[in-house]
C-alpha cells in the first residue's frame, strides 16, 4: 500500500470508516460502546499497514492500544493472539490494580494470561469446556474495565492463523459486545 509522508494513499474510504469507529469511542454520551472493524483481503494488499494506521490515530486520540498477531506455528496455543495482545498490558499493572480490574474473575483469567500467574488457582490449570463460556464473559468484563478511561483499541492481525479458542472468544465478543469504549480491529486473508 503506497504512502506519502507516512500517510496512506488510496485508502480514504477505509480511513473514514475507521475514523467513525474511533469517534464512537470518543463520544461523550451514547451511543458510546464497542465497535468492530474487519480488514480482509489478499496477501500483500496492506492489511497490517492499515491496522498500523488505526493504532497511530487511536494513540493520537489518547486511547490505549494493544495488539497481537497470530502466527502459523502457534495455532495450537489456546487464546494465543488474545494473550499476545493483552498480557503485556496486564503485566505492567501492579497486583492491586490487577485484582481491582479482574475482580471475582481473577482466578479464571489467571488460567489464560501469564501476567496474572500469581493469582492462578492451585488446581485446574487448563480452562475446561464448561469454563470457557465463563471465560468469554470474564474477558469481556476485563475489556470493559481496561477501557475506562479513555477507551481501548485491540488490534489483532493475521487471524487466518489464529487458534480456535481465540476465534470463539471473538465471536462471543461480536455477539455480546463490551458495554464500554472498546474497538476491536482484526485483519485476515481471504
Amino acid at each position: 500500500m503506497p504512502s506519502v509522508g507516512g500517510r496512506l494513499v488510496g485508502r480514504q474510504l477505509e480511513l473514514e470508516i475507521i475514523g467513525r469507529q474511533l469517534g464512537v469511542l470518543r463520544a461523550a454520551k451514547p451511543p458510546r460502546g464497542a465497535g468492530f472493524v474487519e480488514i480482509v483481503g489478499e496477501p500483500g494488499i496492506g492489511k497490517s499497514r492499515l491496522l498500523g494506521q488505526v493504532a497511530h490515530v487511536a494513540t493520537g486520540h489518547g486511547h490505549t492500544v494493544v495488539s497481537g498477531r497470530a502466527t502459523e506455528f502457534e495455532r495450537c496455543v489456546p487464546f494465543g493472539v488474545v494473550v499476545e495482545a493483552l498480557d503485556d498490558h496486564l503485566a505492567a499493572l501492579n497486583p492491586p490494580d490487577q485484582q481491582r480490574l479482574c475482580g471475582e474473575r481473577l482466578g479464571l483469567l489467571a488460567k489464560v494470561f501469564p501476567a496474572l500467574q500469581a493469582w492462578r488457582p492451585r488446581c485446574g490449570e487448563q480452562v475446561r469446556d464448561a469454563e470457557r463460556y465463563r471465560l468469554h464473559r470474564a474477558v469481556r468484563a476485563l475489556l470493559e474495565a481496561l477501557a475506562e478511561p479513555p477507551g481501548i483499541v485491540v488490534l489483532l492481525d493475521d487471524l487466518h492463523w489464529a487458534d480456535p479458542a481465540s476465534i470463539e472468544l471473538l465471536v462471543h465478543l461480536v455477539r455480546h459486545p463490551p458495554r464500554a469504549p472498546v474497538l476491536v480491529a482484526v485483519s485476515y486473508r481471504i
